[in-house]
């Protein structure tokens, strides 16, 4: 080399070799120590937390599986056993990894082997002490680590997959499945993980020794540090394409204007296509996207807004090569270089088809099992651990007279009123069957209910579902039947006539006392024995009975009536009037048939000796029609009075009607006191003759109680019948005056009067102002009482829906109750005689026309207002009546 002044100037060889070697040296010591110290234990960390991740979404997969059984058994469409056992069938059947070997196991909480594929052996045991060669109780720290985390990562030694001999170091992944106290585990053989990591030292030694002979070969630092860089490029390169291919998602390499550049294999294999049919296209036209001229529209707007420097997420439809057409979950993302230029677009999915199924599916029933819980035909409600209601349907807030917003969110024990013992009698149960209990509603009242209750879990807490069944009308009417029963029984057996029950053949099934004294036999020789040898004559019994059994079967819908010869035990005849009802099955046969007598013989007598008193009279009315001739204008006048005399026969046959419906409870009240007095003469004889136990005395407080109680209910509903039919105003001294607001009163009259119409159609509201009045509530409730009943029987004969209205308006000092329904409406005639006594259009059909009569006086006369009546045929009626709010006014 020639220097300024044009010397040679040698140089020193060595110093090249140096410039070489040294960076070559440098170049390759560092490449060892990056390869051994930092890529090597990166791959071999990254590696493990790659399988480890695997092995975790795997044992998800699993928990999936079970969940979604779990769900089948929640909504009632399977049982749990049947739930457990298609859980574990899927489970056992499954299988992944390279051979197809990697398994599921379950145990449970107490560590008992649920499953596990390879070890049958050690299946339905209690494993929890089960040792692995270093001594590890491997399934206690499994269940210990469950129980503290929820789900982690064990490390034992365990057989390899199905080789019972060869025992290998085992990391699995074990998550709890708390609803079935389940444990769900999978892993991987870290002999796998070694392998692997020797596979790949293998191949950088092999790489570094051919960087070496190359570098060695060329002697170059330049040339030696392009063939290095390609080489990276190249190990690079093969890196990423391994993990390209082996995703399980979708990955596309994208130009900016939308080709594509490489796909990996399971995009690929979805398709179940070579690379050469899609690399190079647009990716809108891809076997992908062309299908559906909407889905390439769809991908072509996501690549421009990509393109853009936007992260687009979306969903597509696609086929796969079955034909199938699968959910995919997209994104395309733009890929940048260093200096912030998007040089690709990289496209991504994965097919969610199966979760979308089953989130379909969780969503249908979660929404079906709404559905039920609301349109409950009981009460449903549900209650958290600490005993407070988090949702309850409508028929349960309609049974605590409340609203469900209101209810959710207080406590049980609110709503019972035993409190907090109520409650942990309830709760104390995993489930209870149906019992009886009262509950508090909202206002106050308590209602009789059937709840039964079971407990659930629900996001990992405790839960109670309770049912409840308002039993109100069921418990009245086992108290009604019970007092049915008692007033039959004692009607039956006071009762001053004959009742008997027999068969169409004629035998006698039961007579009551009164049959019995009458014909002088006992219970026992008449029930069972024939009527003709009994109390019927034997002459020509077999076809009168016969016959007369044909003509009561003839009269299904009435009464037969008859009179005809009896006869005693000692032989002497009477004459019997029977009223006789026949009886049929469930199939419409006839077969007892029901008679009440009376003995007409003094009647019978009567009559006869009426009648030849009669034809004496025809005798002398034939001697002497002369004088009667004389006497016509006489008769004449004794017509006209007849004639009077039969209206007030007709009055008093109503009026004897009114008496007939006193004299019931009245004889009942008599026949009561006197089997007391009876009973008290039995208990003044013993006593004094000093015989006198302590069961007699409490037999006799007992039947003393409750003859009290029979003559109370008796004398008190003949006193109610006496009050109303009175003709003019009752004296009611005996009410009394009070404060009392006339809405909540109303509500509170149709409530007890709400018997009377809850099996029909029929609707009733109530609506104004809440006025507060000093006034007379009975009487109150007798108007709006004779009011409802008037238009039940009268308003809305023939009528299926009708509806009520009853509105209150405060006007000064005085209070307006307007009542109007939408029934059969009156003409004029009957709207001006409404208030009249005794006017009815049912006579003879249960109506006595004191009802409206009633009314009128108690507004006139005890509530010191005005009543008045709007009616016209097919348009109901209004009644408007005004009282006032009391002797020194009312306030709102």
């Amino acid at each position: 080399m020639a220097g300024r002044n044009g010397a040679t100037v040698k140089t020193d060889p060595r110093g090249t070799w140096i410039r070489v070697a040294i960076p070559t040296l440098m170049s390759l010591l560092l490449f060892f120590v990056a390869i051994f110290f930092v890529e090597l234990p990166n791959f071999r960390e990254g590696l493990v937390e790659q399988k480890k991740s695997g092995i975790r979404n795997v044992v998800q997969l699993g928990i999936d599986i079970v969940h979604r059984q779990y769900k089948l058994e929640t909504a009632g469409i399977i049982s749990r056993e049947e739930a457990q056992k298609r859980a574990l069938a899927l489970l056992a059947t499954m299988r992944y990894g390279p051979e197809g070997k990697a398994y599921y196991w379950v145990n449970d909480m107490d560590g008992v082997m649920v499953m596990h594929p390879y070890r049958r052996d050690l299946e339905n045991k209690n494993v929890i002490d089960l040792e692995d060669i270093t001594g590890k109780q491997l399934i206690r720290e499994i269940v210990d680590s469950v129980a503290e985390e929820g789900g982690s990562f064990v490390s034992y030694y365990w057989q390899w997959q199905d080789e019972p001999g060869r025992i290998e170091q085992k990391l699995s992944y074990v998550q709890g499945f708390k609803p079935w106290g389940w444990v769900v585990g999978s892993g991987l053989y870290l002999d796998d993980v070694e392998q692997e990591m020797r596979l790949y030292l293998r191949k950088q030694l092999w790489t570094l020794l051919g960087i070496t002979l190359i570098i060695l070969l060329l002697g170059g630092l330049s040339i030696w540090q392009g063939v290095r860089a390609d080489r990276d490029m190249a190990r690079t390169a093969g890196m990423f394409r391994a993990i390209f291919n082996q995703t399980y998602q979708f990955i596309g390499l994208l130009r900016v204007d939308g080709r594509l550049l490489r796909a990996n294999q399971s995009a690929l294999g979805f398709l179940g296509i070579m690379p050469r049919e899609v690399v190079g296209k647009p990716f809108w036209e891809t076997a992908w996207w062309n299908h559906s001229p909407d889905q390439m529209q769809q991908c072509r707007e996501a690549i421009s807004r990509a393109a853009l420097g936007e992260i687009v997420r979306g969903e597509a439809r696609h086929k796969n090569f079955l034909g199938e057409l699968r959910v995919i979950d997209y994104s395309l993302k733009p890929v940048r270089d260093e200096g912030g230029h998007i040089i690709y677009l990289l496209a991504e999915g994965r097919d969610v088809t199966d979760w979308k199924t089953a989130e379909l599916a969780l969503r249908a029933s979660e929404r079906y099992s709404r559905m039920l819980f609301e349109q409950a035909a009981v009460g449903l409600g549900v209650v958290d651990g600490d005993g407070r209601f988090t949702d309850v349907n409508q028929t349960f807030a309609d049974i605590l007279r409340g609203r469900p917003e209101h209810i959710s969110g207080t406590l049980i024990s609110d709503w019972l009123p035993g409190g907090t013992r109520e409650r942990d009698q309830l709760m104390q149960a995993d489930s209870m069957d149906p019992v009886e209990k009262w509950m508090l509603r909202q206002d106050g009242n308590v209602v009789p209910v059937r709840i039964a209750s079971i407990r659930f879990e629900a996001a990992d807490q405790e839960r109670f579902m309770f049912s409840v069944e308002d039993i109100t009308d069921l418990k009245q009417a086992e108290e009604e039947l019970r007092l049915s029963e008692e007033k039959y029984r004692d009607l039956v057996q006071d009762a001053q006539s004959v009742i008997l029950r027999w068969r169409t053949d004629g035998t006698i099934l039961f007579a009551n006392e009164f049959a019995q004294k009458l014909f002088g036999y006992s219970d026992e020789e008449l029930v069972g024995h024939e009527m003709q040898n009994t109390i019927m004559p034997e002459a020509d019994m077999e076809e009168s009975m016969a016959e007369l059994t044909k003509t009561i079967a003839m009269t299904p819908d009435n009464y037969h009536s008859t009179e005809m010869w009896n006869i005693r035990k000692d032989g002497q005849k009477l004459w019997m009037a029977w009223t006789s009802k026949p009886l049929f099955d469930s199939n419409g046969n006839l077969t007892e048939i029901l008679s009440v007598g009376l003995d007409s013989t003094e009647r019978r007598k009567a009559q006869d000796e009426l009648r030849a008193l009669n034809e004496e009279l025809e005798l002398r009315v034939e001697a002497r029609t002369n004088e009667l001739k004389e006497s016509l204008e006489s008769l004449k006048k004794a017509q006209e009075q007849l004639v009077e005399s039969e209206k007030m026969a007709s009055l008093g046959g109503l009026v004897a009607g009114v008496a007939h419906e006193i004299n019931t409870p009245i004889g009942v009240g008599v026949t009561t006191i006197s089997y007391l007095q009876q009973k008290a003469d039995e208990m003044d004889r013993v006593y004094k003759d000093g015989k006198l136990k302590r069961s007699d005395f409490e037999k006799f407080i007992k039947l003393s109680m409750e003859s009290s109680s029979a003559v109370l209910l008796n004398l008190s509903r003949a006193s109610e019948l006496i009050q109303s039919f009175k003709q003019v105003a009752v004296d009611q001294t005996s009410e009394e005056r009070r404060t009392f607001k006339i809405k909540q009163y109303i509500d509170e009259v149709l409530l007890s009067l709400r018997s009377k119409y809850k099996r029909t159609k029929h609707e009733i509201s109530v609506s104004g102002p809440e006025v507060e009045l000093d006034s007379y509530p009975g009487a109150v409730m007798q108007v709006l009482t004779n009011l409802l009943m008037n238009s039940l029987s009268h308003g809305f004969d023939g009528v299926e829906a009708g509806h009520i209205t009853i509105k209150t308006e405060l006007q000064g000092e005085r209070v307006v109750i307007e009542y109007a329904d939408d029934g059969n409406g009156m003409d004029e005639e009957t709207r001006a005689r409404i208030f009249e006594p005794f006017y009815t259009t049912k006579r003879g059909r249960g109506g006595t026309g004191l009802g409206m009569h009633m009314v009128y006086n108690l507004v006139t006369q005890r509530l010191q207002g005005t009543i008045s009546c709007q009616s016209s045929p097919g348009n109901g009626a209004t009644f408007r009546v005004t009282i006032p709010l009391g002797p020194k006014g009312g306030k709102v």
